[in-house]
């Protein structure tokens, strides 16, 4: 309970519950090596648990059908976020999945069209381990448009950052939510907005979507 009462010092919000669940692992885990290295006789921390999580049903949302219609249909709306925000709608990745996402691992013109995640952003997935997703066949469109777009690459970043070419920086969002630029004092509307969708539907709503 303590634990989840103290405060990141990267953000100052109180740490939230998985990491907590995180942190216990770890600790029991280490009682458990000096226990079996017979440095101890019993782990202290055997019996120690987090308190219930709380769930509320707020906090996150998903697109309807016509929102996803009107989006990825907007004239002005750059080739390479309609193919990644159809991506992320039809094949459900997680964000960091998405930029880390290589030509190589997409299987587009198999008998069932696949992709497999090695990585998320510059580390890898969230267990630790490759997994496979289906892709739908909404999505072969947009992904072979940005395909014949690319040069028709067989390897690299499917999208690049346009600063050197590699993986995006963590917290790209493909311009999909309002952002400042603190520094310089500027504000602009994301794609979601421009989309005419009122509601605070994040990035990471799109994986629900697919859901």
């Amino acid at each position: 309970a303590r634990l989840l009462q103290q405060k990141s010092d990267k953000t100052g919000k109180p740490i939230d519950w998985q990491t907590a669940k995180h942190a216990l692992f770890l600790v029991k885990r280490v009682f458990v090596d000096a226990e079996g290295d017979g440095m101890i006789d019993e782990s202290p921390a055997i019996k120690v648990k987090l308190p219930k999580r709380q769930r509320t049903s707020k906090g996150w949302d998903y697109l309807r059908q016509d929102e996803i219609d009107s989006l990825l249909a907007m004239p002005d709306l750059p080739e390479k976020q309609r193919s990644a925000f159809a991506f992320a709608i039809y094949a459900g990745p997680r964000e960091g999945e998405l930029c880390a996402l290589r030509w190589e691992h997409l299987h587009l013109w198999d008998d069932h069209p696949h992709v497999e995640y090695f990585a998320s952003w510059d580390t890898a997935t969230k267990n630790g381990e490759p997994r496979r997703g289906e892709i739908l066949p909404m999505v072969l469109p947009y992904l072979l448009r940005w395909w014949e777009l690319s040069g028709r690459p067989t390897s690299g970043w499917v999208w690049p950052s346009l600063k050197g070419g590699g993986c995006h920086a963590r917290g790209y969002d493909f311009d999909w939510g309002r952002d400042i630029d603190k520094q310089r004092g500027v504000c602009w509307i994301g794609w979601r907005q421009s989309a005419g969708i009122q509601r605070r539907v994040r990035f990471h709503d799109l994986r629900h979507s697919c859901g």
